[in-house]
């Protein structure tokens, strides 16, 4: 979550001036422990996709809520073209297309496969692709901007909408596409690149949300509610054994915002200011502390350190685990359900569910998505931007959108392909869908860069027993409205 903080401090140096961010930065670094950002590497290697030039390795998380990780620089893979022929379509098309992408690791490399593919598809549309860490990608981006040197097409956490924009980077992608194709995509995926009532975006998968992944050897079903998560938790946790009932990040903003949608409430109101002292919001706070003090499931005797807790899971030592869809590849195939990703998990059968209602409102907490999406240049016209539509028409047939699946495991976003057996009748994937659809789309309002850092030092307070929760609520208010009145100055 310091990875969406961090990347909202940046929104915050564009559109509000360096001054003003930087007031930002300080309460950021002192939300997130102290963390140092990571510095951005000014260049990268460029290759075309049938060059083994160097290039930046993607990151491992799936979205930008993934855990932060340090960019480094991998010889890129070697792209290899389907072994089914790749018919030509029109040797006609003459232009040459820039491609910047920044997605998971395995992602990228099928991703560069089908740009091979359809190059063949169109033997003089020249493709030029460069990787990058979405970091690095966001800078580039500003760089272009700079330039006037902007890439034809982009693809990007979908959130990055808002800088790009702002940047003047983009043209709207219902101005590129017509209603009919845009129809095409679930309505949830396409909410987070759009900005302004404007359809910037094309999505590229589903996902970048909370779940409850759940080891069905242990347990038949996951927990419907949160009372029966706790009972089914306590079952579990035993000292001796080493077993643990549930494993969740209490500190985490992000899970923070799924629970106070379960009661009802917002972290924001729709003038994009805070809402973090509604009633909605303290009973939240008071849930989490519940959670550590009242059932002591997040007690940091029974719960493993962050480096354990994979193992523990694999191992049949821990029951459930509140996490990021963006781990379900780690601990299944997730085209091929009951099939465990790596040899020895023979312990572990993978579930994976929507979090559990609240007992007290009845309502299904409601956390964020935010996956990546397709964005056009601004500078791209003509036969380039001919050229960008037909490849993300080419990635939205049913059969690249299995690739997506099967190859990349991101769940893809067009309706067609959600509603089709490959989703609807395997277990793991048909359990991620249910939960995305009770997400909505991660706001884009640049005002949630001080919300995120104003929930996490009144979070921890509370999960430390430190702060009672209306006075975290009230201080999380005023915090996030003294920050958001200094950066509007």
């Amino acid at each position: 979550m310091e990875r969406v903080i961090m990347r909202n401090t940046r929104k915050f140096l564009k559109i509000y001036g360096i001054a003003a961010a930087m007031l930002l930065l300080t309460l950021v670094l002192a939300a997130c422990g102290g963390e140092t950002p990571t510095a951005t590497p000014t260049t990268t290697g460029v290759a075309t996709i049938t060059s083994s030039a160097t290039t930046a390795a993607a990151t491992t998380g799936i979205a930008s809520v993934a855990p932060a990780t340090t960019a480094a620089v991998t010889p890129a893979a070697t792209v290899t073209a389907s072994a089914t022929p790749v018919a030509v379509v029109d040797a006609n098309l003459k232009t040459n297309l820039t491609v910047w992408f920044a997605l998971p690791k395995g992602a990228d490399s099928l991703f560069r496969d089908q740009l091979k593919r359809f190059g063949q598809m169109y033997p003089n549309a020249k493709v030029n692709s460069t990787t990058y860490t979405p970091e690095e990608l966001s800078y580039q981006m500003e760089l272009a901007t700079a330039s006037g040197k902007i890439p034809d097409l982009v693809v990007a956490p979908s959130d990055y909408v808002t800088e790009f924009v702002t940047e003047k980077a983009l043209q709207s992608a219902d101005k590129v596409f017509d209603k009919s194709f845009l129809d095409g995509f679930n309505a949830n995926a396409m909410g987070v690149s759009n900005f302004g009532g404007t359809q910037w975006g094309i999505p590229y998968n589903y996902g970048g949300t909370a779940v409850m992944l759940y080891n069905k050897k242990l347990m038949d079903t996951p927990p419907a509610t949160v009372s029966e998560m706790v009972t089914k938790a306590k079952e579990f946790n035993n000292r001796q054994e080493k077993t643990q009932g549930i494993s969740i990040d209490v500190n985490e903003p992000f899970w923070f915002a799924a629970w106070v949608g379960g009661f009802g409430g917002s972290l924001m109101d729709s003038n994009n200011q805070p809402t973090l002292n509604s009633p909605q919001v303290i009973n939240t706070l008071k849930f989490i502390n519940d959670l550590v003090v009242k059932d002591k499931l997040a007690n940091p005797g029974y719960e493993p350190s962050m480096n354990q807790t994979e193992y523990a899971f694999r191992d049949g030592r821990l029951a459930m685990m509140v996490t990021g869809d963006w781990s379900v590849p780690t601990y299944s195939t997730p085209a091929t359900t009951g099939k465990a990703a790596k040899a020895g998990d023979d312990k572990l059968d993978l579930g994976v569910a929507p979090l559990p209602k609240i007992d007290s409102t009845g309502k299904s907490p409601i956390p964020f998505n935010n996956g990546r999406a397709f964005f056009f240049g601004t500078k791209s016209t003509g036969d380039q931007l001919k050229a960008s539509k037909l490849f993300v028409e080419y990635l939205a047939k049913p059969e690249q959108q299995a690739e997506t699946l099967n190859k990349a495991y991101l769940l893809p976003a067009t309706k067609v392909f959600l509603t089709s057996d490959a989703v609807q009748k395997d277990s793991i994937w048909s359990g991620l869908y249910a939960a995305l659809e009770l997400s909505k789309p991660q706001p884009n309002a640049p005002e949630m860069a001080a919300i995120w850092a104003a929930i996490r030092p009144n979070l921890e307070g509370v999960v430390a027993n430190t702060i009672k929760p209306e006075d975290a609520a009230n201080q999380m208010q005023q915090m996030a409205l003294d920050k958001i009145k200094l950066l509007n100055k």
